[in-house]
């Protein structure tokens, strides 16, 4: 159904971003079944105790994207109950991906959140429950007002607006004073 990667291959890429998007479509159905497989033998071949009763509804429903936003997990899964659509969402620079994806594959088959029970499974599977991955998604500021009196930062903006366009229409908040641009190059 899809090429598997070698474990090699794995190791030379190290982020989410040195992937295409094809291969990481493949891992994330590696993952799905991979956990699927452990979840039928812990619960003895049973699809009843363990796996969401409506699991299969969204299991070929799957969207994969790469999302820069996230900022304080490495991935996150998102389901939509009326359309029958998931979603999973991996920032670029994440580094455990195939980790990451089988913490969101059992998401999707069980329906737990981040709870004791399913933290108990993640246990259980020898999946990381926590990742510990922060990203500075945040890009810096182009545009910076500052009060000429004081000298105070009255404003920051990432784009070009009327307000930082016409910035000397108006007056600092903290002196009631006028202000100065200060513009950022790329």
């Amino acid at each position: 159904m899809w090429e598997q990667m070698s474990i090699t291959e794995i190791k030379a890429k190290r982020e989410a971003q040195d992937f295409s998007e094809e291969e990481l479509e493949n891992k994330m159905y590696q993952a799905l079944d991979e956990v699927e497989d452990m979840l039928l033998e812990y619960s003895g071949g049973d699809y009843g105790p363990v796996f969401k009763d409506d699991f299969r509804d969204y299991l070929y429903k799957v969207k994969f994207k790469l999302n820069r936003r996230l900022r304080s997990v490495a991935g996150k899964y998102r389901r939509n109950r009326r359309t029958k659509n998931c979603t999973i969402e991996l920032h670029p620079e994440c580094e455990s991906v195939m980790d990451t994806l089988r913490h969101e594959a059992l998401h999707l088959l069980t329906g737990l959140r981040d709870t004791k029970d399913f933290e108990r499974l993640c246990n259980e599977f020898n999946i990381d429950f926590r990742h510990n991955e922060t990203y500075s998604t945040m890009e810096d500021y182009k545009y910076i007002l500052k009060c000429t009196e004081c000298g105070r930062t009255v404003l920051k903006r990432k784009r070009m607006s009327k307000y930082i366009r016409h910035y000397d229409w108006y007056k600092s908040g903290c002196c009631n004073a006028n202000m100065k641009l200060i513009k950022k190059e790329d």
